[in-house]
């Protein structure tokens, strides 16, 4: 009987592991690193940060992909929705900005570098970004 009873209560215990490893993002409110607009370039060190709408076809349809890149902690990663604030432009000089004043994006799905509160890549529309996460997943 204590036999059977620590067998049963190993098992539980393995499958509640198991759930909580394969726990999986499926939408981009469910994430822990979302951010303001105006908190960009508030961050040390070196970052991504992730622009989308809830409205946006692109943002839908490569948000498992980002998800799933985010939960795989290759890199840190933010996540701002453009939804309630955002800049938007069609000017194409983002390198080497550092405050939020002058920083605009050109739409949704939007995806910046910074390193040392200087944004020193992006990648534009959903083609590109998963462009870029093929390529760094592939490393």
């Amino acid at each position: 009987m204590k036999k059977m009873i620590l067998t049963l209560l190993t098992a539980s215990l393995i499958s509640c592991v198991q759930t909580t490893e394969n726990f999986e993002i499926k939408d981009y409110s469910e994430v822990d690193t979302s951010i303001s607009w105006n908190e960009v370039f508030s961050f040390e060190g070196e970052y991504l940060v992730y622009f989308y709408s809830e409205h946006c076809a692109h943002c839908k349809e490569i948000k498992s992909l980002v998800l799933t890149y985010y939960s795989e902690h290759i890199e840190t990663m933010y996540f701002v929705c453009t939804d309630e604030y955002a800049v938007f432009s069609k000017g194409d000089n983002l390198i080497g900005m550092k405050s939020i004043e002058d920083f605009y994006i050109l739409g949704t799905p939007f995806l910046i570098r910074i390193y040392e509160k200087e944004l020193v890549n992006y990648y534009a529309g959903s083609s590109k970004i998963s462009e870029y996460i093929d390529m760094k997943i592939q490393k």
